[in-house]
Protein backbone atom coordinates (compact mmCIF):
# COMPACT_ATOMS: atom_id res chain seq x y z
CA UNK A 1 0.00 0.00 0.00
CA UNK A 2 0.94 3.72 -0.64
CA UNK A 3 0.41 6.26 1.50
CA UNK A 4 0.49 9.74 -0.65
CA UNK A 5 0.98 12.43 1.64
CA UNK A 6 -0.09 15.77 -0.15
CA UNK A 7 -0.79 19.48 0.42
CA UNK A 8 -4.56 19.58 -0.07
CA UNK A 9 -3.86 22.99 -2.54
CA UNK A 10 -3.89 22.73 -6.32
CA UNK A 11 0.20 22.41 -6.66
CA UNK A 12 0.91 20.79 -10.07
CA UNK A 13 3.44 17.99 -8.71
CA UNK A 14 1.54 16.45 -5.96
CA UNK A 15 -1.19 16.91 -9.04
CA UNK A 16 0.89 14.75 -11.05
CA UNK A 17 2.04 12.30 -9.12
CA UNK A 18 -1.65 11.49 -7.84
CA UNK A 19 -2.31 11.08 -12.18
CA UNK A 20 0.31 8.55 -12.26
CA UNK A 21 -0.88 6.63 -9.28
CA UNK A 22 -4.64 6.39 -10.92
CA UNK A 23 -2.40 4.38 -14.03
CA UNK A 24 -0.83 2.08 -12.09
CA UNK A 25 -2.42 -1.25 -10.57
CA UNK A 26 -0.74 -0.61 -6.50
CA UNK A 27 -2.63 0.23 -4.32
CA UNK A 28 -3.27 3.37 -2.71
CA UNK A 29 -4.56 5.74 -0.02
CA UNK A 30 -4.24 9.57 -0.73
CA UNK A 31 -3.96 11.20 2.39
CA UNK A 32 -4.00 15.20 2.72
CA UNK A 33 -1.18 17.24 4.75
CA UNK A 34 -2.13 20.84 5.36
CA UNK A 35 1.47 22.39 6.06
CA UNK A 36 -0.04 25.60 6.85
CA UNK A 37 -1.77 24.03 9.98
CA UNK A 38 1.93 21.96 10.86
CA UNK A 39 0.31 18.72 9.89
CA UNK A 40 3.40 17.50 8.42
CA UNK A 41 5.02 17.41 12.20
CA UNK A 42 2.34 15.06 13.04
CA UNK A 43 3.23 11.34 14.08
CA UNK A 44 4.23 9.18 11.90
CA UNK A 45 4.06 11.92 8.61
CA UNK A 46 7.76 11.56 7.99
CA UNK A 47 8.72 8.55 9.72
CA UNK A 48 10.43 7.09 6.82
CA UNK A 49 12.64 10.02 5.48
CA UNK A 50 13.94 10.72 8.98
CA UNK A 51 14.48 7.05 9.95
CA UNK A 52 16.46 6.88 6.47
CA UNK A 53 18.57 9.96 7.20
CA UNK A 54 19.19 9.12 10.34
CA UNK A 55 20.85 5.77 9.87
CA UNK A 56 22.78 7.33 6.81
CA UNK A 57 24.16 10.06 8.79
CA UNK A 58 25.28 8.29 12.11
CA UNK A 59 26.37 4.98 9.85
CA UNK A 60 27.36 5.89 6.46
CA UNK A 61 28.46 9.73 6.24
CA UNK A 62 31.49 10.06 4.82
CA UNK A 63 31.75 13.05 7.38
CA UNK A 64 29.37 12.93 9.70
CA UNK A 65 28.13 16.19 10.75
CA UNK A 66 26.94 16.38 14.77
CA UNK A 67 23.84 18.77 13.83
CA UNK A 68 22.62 16.28 11.25
CA UNK A 69 22.64 13.54 13.24
CA UNK A 70 21.32 15.04 16.39
CA UNK A 71 18.61 16.92 14.10
CA UNK A 72 17.79 13.65 12.33
CA UNK A 73 18.01 11.10 15.09
CA UNK A 74 15.90 13.45 17.28
CA UNK A 75 12.75 13.83 14.91
CA UNK A 76 13.20 9.70 14.34
CA UNK A 77 13.39 8.75 17.92
CA UNK A 78 9.68 11.60 18.41
CA UNK A 79 8.08 9.52 15.44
Amino acid sequence: MIKFRYHPKHIPNPAQVALCLEDTVLPDEVVPVDTRKGEQHSDATTISPCSGQAVHLTHYAPEPKAYAVNRYGFEAQRQ
